[in-house]
């Protein structure tokens, strides 16, 4: 097992080199305000990095309803958490814009992935801090009102399996602020790449991209409704997808 666990992080950590050329892109643009350049440099990056570890570790993804991705950013990207490896498939998954994806504050301590997830990005969020959580909801705000686009598991932990927690509101207010739209998603299989084992083990996951959920013009009985109405779309994805692709 410890054997293991040095070969996934050994596979983790390759992957960073392959990141190297987009590092000064994506630094340079940020330092001369260049947000076309930014985002083109991290979208091609994450691709990259996800297709590379996919690859090294043997997963399959099956995307439905890519039809339903958006051309353009500054959308909410709203779904439910499996495992640890949720973000990697949806970096993956959403090939059409660059997003950062909100993470819990704990992932700073990893050397230099802390340091990539700053550069795409990534918001780290402290869960036992109310006002740092805030900060982390207007820097999300900030990057939807510039064009970027966030994802986030409203849950705030990982189910490790195919049930689902109740969605939390606070993560909608990003969208509900900025009129941006919501692009609910359902991803299945994650846990049993990870959290069943202990390591990390070849296999495949599926990931249902739902239509856009549009939250201009919402009223506030709309918009306090959002959560549940999100998490039921979710979860009748997770059960739609858990029939048509077994996990076994």
């Amino acid at each position: 097992m410890k054997l293991k666990f040095i070969t996934d992080v050994s596979k983790l950590y390759s992957c960073l080199s392959e990141l190297k050329p987009y590092q000064k892109i994506i630094d340079d643009a940020k330092a001369s305000g260049n947000k076309e350049a930014e985002y083109e440099a991290i979208l091609k990056a994450t691709q990259v990095w996800s297709d590379s570890l996919i690859k090294k570790f043997g997963i399959k993804v099956t995307v439905i309803g890519k039809e339903n991705l958006p051309t353009e950013g500054g959308v909410l990207f709203v779904g439910n958490h499996q495992g640890n490896l949720d973000p990697l498939i949806m970096y993956n998954a959403i090939d059409t814009v660059p997003f950062g994806s909100i993470a819990k504050k704990e992932i700073l301590k990893v050397p230099k992935y802390n340091k990539w997830m700053e550069r795409i990005n990534c918001i780290f969020l402290d869960r036992g801090n109310p006002r740092a959580s805030l900060k982390s909801i207007t820097t999300a705000i900030e990057l939807i009102n510039d064009k970027f686009s966030v994802l986030v598991f409203p849950e705030g932990t990982r189910s490790q399996s195919t049930e689902m927690g109740t969605m939390k509101s606070g993560a909608f207010k990003i969208a509900t602020k900025t009129k941006a739209p919501i692009i609910p998603f359902s991803i299945n299989g994650t846990f049993k790449l990870f959290e069943e084992h202990g390591k990390i083990v070849p296999g495949e996951v599926f990931v249902k991209i739902h239509p856009p959920i549009n939250t201009v013009d919402m009223t506030k009985e709309e918009s306090r409704s959002l959560p549940s109405i999100v998490e039921q779309i979710v979860a009748d994805g997770v059960r739609e997808l858990n029939e048509l692709y077994p996990i076994q």
